[in-house]
C-alpha cells in the first residue's frame, strides 16, 4: 500500500489548460509576437519560468520573463474570480483519498495561482504539501517537482502514487520512481509511450478511488524482467517466495493446483525473496533458479527446487542442474556472478518497497495483497470477480 497521494493540478483537478493556453496567446499576439498552434502542447509541464522564456526567445514577446508571468497569472486570476473550471469528481476525489492518505499537489501553476485554487476550490486543509515547479530547479518532464514534494511529506518517492494527465507529467512522475494514475489530457493527449508509463488508466479523476490507488501502489508485473506464465490478460498472482520456507512450498503446491482447476487461465509471477537469516540455503536455491533461467530453465529449477525442499546443499544444486542437462560449468560460474546476486536484490528490494511483504510467502493477487490462506481455495475464491 502506498505512503501518500500526490496530485497535478491543471488538466487531473481543473480543465485549465484552454484557459492557460487563451491567457498566453492573448499576451503573444497584443505584444506582436508570434503564436504557433504547437506551442500549447510544447508548454505542457513547464514551469512558469520556463514558459515565460519560451514565450520571449521562442514567440517573440517582447518583455522580460518575469513581466511575461505576471501578465499571464493576471488574467488567469481575473478568470479564476469569476468561476474555477473544476472538473467532475475532483473535489470528492481528493477528499477520499485525503482520508486515507497524506496528500500533495505537484503543479506546473504559479504558486499564486496554487494557492488562489485551494482557497476558492474548497479544497483547503486537504493537501499537506503543495508546490509549484518554480520553486525547484526543473519542471517536468524532470523528476524534480515529484522528488521535492515527497520529501516534503517525508516519504520515499517510490511509496507515493502520482495522478497525472499529460505526457511531461506522466514522465516526471516515473522519472520520480511513482506509480502513476493516468486521466489523460481529452485536449492534448499523452504519447502512448508516457501513457505506457502508467500502473492504471482512467477517464475521468472522479474515477481516482482508494482502491484504485491501492492496485497502482501494489507491485506491477514486468515481463521483460520478471520469470512469469498464463495468459497475458488472466488474472494474476506474484509471489514473494523463499525456495527454502516451508510455507512458501505449501504455496507453491496451492497455485500448481489453481493452475490445474482454472485450465492454465491464471498469470502467475515469483520473486525471490531469500530469508538468510533463517534459512541459510535460501539465497544459493534462488541463485540456482536465476541460474538455470539465463540457459532457458527457470521455471524447471523453480520445481526442483521445491521438490527436494530438503536437499538445496551446492551438491545437490549441481546434480539438479545435470538432471536438467544444463551447461554445469556455465551454471556453476553463473550462481556467483555478480548479475545474478543483483537480480535476486531487484526482488526483494521491490518486496521491501511494498512495505507488504515481510515474510514468505507474500502473494498479490490482482494488485492486492492477499490476506487468506495459502491453500488452494482461498486463492480461488480471491481471483474471483
Amino acid at each position: 500500500m502506498p505512503d501518500a497521494v500526490i496530485f497535478d493540478l491543471d488538466g487531473v483537478l481543473l480543465d485549465s489548460e484552454p484557459r492557460w493556453n487563451a491567457a498566453r496567446e492573448a499576451l503573444v499576439r497584443e505584444s506582436g509576437g508570434r503564436w504557433s498552434d504547437d506551442a500549447p502542447r510544447a508548454m505542457i509541464g513547464m514551469s512558469s519560468p520556463e514558459w515565460s522564456r519560451y514565450l520571449r526567445d521562442a514567440l517573440g514577446v517582447p518583455m522580460e520573463p518575469d513581466a511575461i508571468s505576471r501578465d499571464v497569472v493576471r488574467r488567469m486570476r481575473e478568470g479564476y474570480a469569476e468561476g474555477l473550471p473544476l472538473l467532475p469528481g475532483a473535489t470528492d476525489a481528493v477528499r477520499a483519498l485525503a482520508d486515507r492518505w497524506p496528500l500533495g499537489l505537484a503543479s506546473s501553476a504559479n504558486r499564486e495561482i496554487i494557492d488562489l485554487v485551494l482557497e476558492v476550490g474548497g479544497f483547503a486543509g486537504a493537501f499537506r504539501i503543495t508546490l509549484s515547479s518554480e520553486e525547484v530547479e526543473s519542471g517536468k518532464p524532470a523528476p524534480d517537482v515529484y522528488l521535492e514534494a515527497a520529501r516534503r511529506l517525508e516519504v520515499a518517492a517510490e511509496r507515493c502514487v502520482a495522478v497525472e494527465d499529460s505526457s511531461n507529467g506522466l514522465r516526471s512522475a516515473a522519472a520520480a520512481r511513482m506509480a502513476v494514475i493516468a486521466v489523460p489530457n481529452p485536449h492534448y493527449p499523452p504519447d502512448r509511450d508516457a501513457l505506457a508509463l502508467a500502473a492504471a488508466s482512467v477517464a475521468t479523476v472522479g474515477e481516482v478511488t482508494p482502491a484504485l490507488v491501492e492496485r497502482a501502489g501494489a507491485p506491477m508485473i514486468d515481463p521483460a524482467v520478471d520469470h512469469v506464465r498464463g495468459p497475458e490478460q488472466a488474472p494474476v498472482i506474484l509471489e514473494y517466495g523463499d525456495y527454502e520456507c516451508p510455507y512458501s512450498r505449501m504455496a507453491y503446491r496451492a497455485i500448481q493446483q489453481v493452475e490445474r482447476e482454472l485450465d492454465g487461465q491464471v498469470r502467475f509471477a515469483f520473486r525471490h525473496f531469500p530469508l538468510t537469516e533463517i534459512h541459510p540455503h535460501a539465497l544459493a536455491a534462488s541463485a540456482a533458479a536465476e541460474a538455470a533461467a539465463l540457459q532457458g530453465r527457470f521455471w524447471e529449477m523453480h520445481d526442483e527446487l521445491f521438490h527436494r525442499q530438503k536437499a538445496l546443499e551446492p551438491d545437490d544444486l549441481r546434480r539438479y542442474a545435470g538432471e536438467l542437462d544444463l551447461d554445469v560449468d556455465a551454471f556453476e560460474r553463473d550462481l556467483v556472478d555478480d548479475a545474478v546476486l543483483d537480480r535476486i536484490g531487484r526482488d526483494v528490494r521491490s518486496g521491501l518497497a511494498t512495505g507488504q511483504v515481510l515474510g514468505t510467502p507474500t502473494l498479490f493477487v490482482d494488485g492486492r495483497v492477499h490476506v487468506g490462506g495459502y491453500d488452494a481455495p482461498s486463492l480461488l475464491e480471491a481471483l474471483r470477480p
